[in-house]
């Protein structure tokens, strides 16, 4: 299959998606850079790799500190469009006009940043389940929250209203999960977080 060129990838990377029902939040776009980034590695495919760190380029989470699980403060950190973009380039290999896309997703300045999402990060041992009790989110506003580890695990993800019952759950077979929901009425609520994976594992949680 030909190589596309220059001008067809920074059409593909630069090109608004099709508007989905809701505008993509900074949350929204770390999941979709983490799926492209999986798929990109399982392809070795050095284009939708670097569309991945172009997404994530655009967000700028601040990391602060939870209670109520296994804090890891050393453990790496969301998975930065910095490294993406390295990916890119040794999956390129001496694709010249390819280099030149992502050489230009890096010279991009702060403009289109997005800063808003908080994260902190936890670790979790196989078989094992951490819970997060106490996080308030105000009624009638879009809430996120988002699990993200870089080794190949199962994470689950499920979130309690205070009355204890199930607002939302990810149980898909994947090391990142994905919940979001409106609370009808200002609550706080429990997320919790199990690890169906054969190897413990460092994990990124983001709030928006």
């Amino acid at each position: 299959m030909k190589r596309l060129s220059a001008i067809a990838i920074a059409l593909m990377l630069s090109l608004p998606a099709p508007a989905p029902a809701r505008d993509l939040t900074p949350v929204d776009r770390a999941e979709l850079s983490a799926r492209l980034h999986a798929a990109a590695l399982a392809e070795g495919d050095a284009v939708m790799m670097a569309a991945g760190a172009s997404l994530r380029r655009r967000i700028d989470p601040e990391e602060v500190a939870r209670d109520g699980a296994d804090a890891a403060p050393d453990a790496p950190p969301p998975l930065g469009w910095q490294d993406m973009l390295a990916s890119a380039r040794d999956l390129a290999g001496d694709d010249v006009a390819l280099l030149a896309v992502i050489d230009d997703i890096a010279a991009r300045g702060t403009r289109g940043v997005v800063s808003g999402p908080v994260y902190s990060r936890a670790s979790i041992r196989t078989g094992g389940t951490n819970r997060y009790p106490g996080l308030d989110f105000r009624g009638g506003e879009f809430a996120q929250v988002y699990l993200e580890a870089r080794e190949p695990v199962n994470l689950v993800l499920r979130i309690y209203d205070s009355a204890g019952r199930t607002v939302c759950a990810d149980t898909s077979v994947s090391h990142i999960a994905h919940c979001y929901w409106v609370p009808s009425d200002t609550d706080r609520f429990t997320l919790v977080v199990e690890n169906r994976g054969g190897m413990s594992t460092a994990y990124a949680l983001m709030t928006n």
